[in-house]
C-alpha cells in the first residue's frame, strides 16, 4: 500500500522474504513512476534459490541487503 507519500520523497523498500524478487522490483516501478525515490532495498530472509538478488539488481540497480540466507533443499 501507497499512502502518504509524495513526489520527491525517499523511501527504504523492506520485505520479510525475498524468494524472485518481483514483487520488489514491480513496486520500485511504480514509486519511480511516481517521482519516488528507492534508495535501499532490504529483507530479513533471502530464498537464495530463486536468484531474486541478481533480479533487483539488474531491474533497479540497487544491491540488496538481507539478514539471513537460505536455501531450499530439494
Amino acid at each position: 500500500y501507497i499512502y502518504a507519500l509524495n513526489k520527491e520523497d525517499h523511501v527504504i523498500l523492506l520485505e520479510d522474504e525475498i524468494s524472485t524478487g518481483k514483487t520488489l522490483t514491480n513496486t520500485h516501478s511504480i514509486l519511480k513512476e511516481l517521482g519516488i525515490s528507492v534508495f535501499a532495498i532490504a529483507a530479513v530472509t533471502e530464498v537464495i534459490n530463486f536468484k531474486g538478488r541478481e533480479h533487483i539488481k539488474k531491474e533497479t540497480g540497487i544491491d540488496l541487503i538481507s539478514l539471513n540466507k537460505i536455501k531450499l533443499l530439494k
